[in-house]
């Protein structure tokens, strides 16, 4: 089948269409018809899905429609597994790209290629204004897994800004499904922290929620409460490298 369709796609009039193809995707399904959500990888929304290899059917979720990043899917037996391939096609111009096809196809994220971001530093209640002199931040993504490494470092710390401090991350969130609310992550060096009474020292966390990675820190001392690091413990000269993994949904 796969082919047959490269062989057409060789002859632009013979089949107008360009076609893209998923990594092969083994999963597995532990329940019968219980939904599973698949990352295919696609960068778009599938048109379709070939079951490669499988020892039970495997079919679509009735109701749920597939996105650019998820296809639900469901086995008939319990303890299934399958190697899947999704493809999707698209109408090719005839003559080179067009305003209404310009941008319109994102290209597929290949897994484990870095990517890098601008981490921010922000305040939960208020987010504030603030200048950096360092923002550098690189992540990459294998399957649910999203790792990170990033360094920031502010000139100034707005004056509205308030609440707990934190530091924008990867644009993953951590999974929802998640038994310890928390994950924690390596703090390699800080600065511009100033401890309260008992505490002395401070560690970097996230948690579920968002649309994307949210890094905040907890402060710890010596017969004293873990508590969170607030805005009136930063000064304008605040800076962080954080690096760590975790499970996206």
């Amino acid at each position: 089948m796969l082919g047959e369709i490269d062989a057409l796609l060789r002859t632009r009039h013979a089949l107008p269409f360009w076609a893209r193809y998923s990594r092969a995707v083994r999963v597995g399904f532990f329940a019968p018809n219980a939904r599973l959500d698949v990352y295919h990888g696609l960068g778009t929304t599938p048109d379709g899905m070939f079951v490669v290899w499988g020892d039970s059917p495997i079919v679509a979720v009735p109701g749920i429609a597939w996105t650019d990043t998820v296809a639900s899917l469901q086995a008939s037996a319990a303890n299934a597994h399958a190697v899947l391939l999704f493809y999707t096609l698209r109408e090719e111009p005839e003559r080179g790209a067009s305003a209404e096809n310009v941008g319109k196809y994102t290209p597929a994220y290949v897994e484990g290629t870095p990517v890098n971001f601008t981490p921010t530093v922000g305040g939960s209640s208020v987010a504030g204004s603030q200048t950096y002199t360092t923002q550098a931040g690189v992540w990459w993504k294998v399957g649910r897994t999203v790792s990170f490494t990033l360094y920031v470092a502010l000139a100034s710390k707005g004056g509205t800004m308030s609440g707990v401090v934190g530091v924008g991350g990867p644009p993953y969130p951590i999974t929802s499904v998640n038994p310890n609310g928390y994950v924690g992550f390596a703090l390699g060096n800080y600065g511009g922290v100033t401890h309260g009474a008992g505490y002395s020292d401070l560690g970097a966390y996230g948690t579920p929620g968002g649309t994307s990675l949210t890094i905040n820190f907890a402060i710890m001392g010596s017969a004293v409460a873990t508590g969170v690091l607030q805005v009136p413990n930063i000064s304008n000269t605040f800076s962080a490298i954080v690096s760590g993994s975790y499970l996206t949904d």
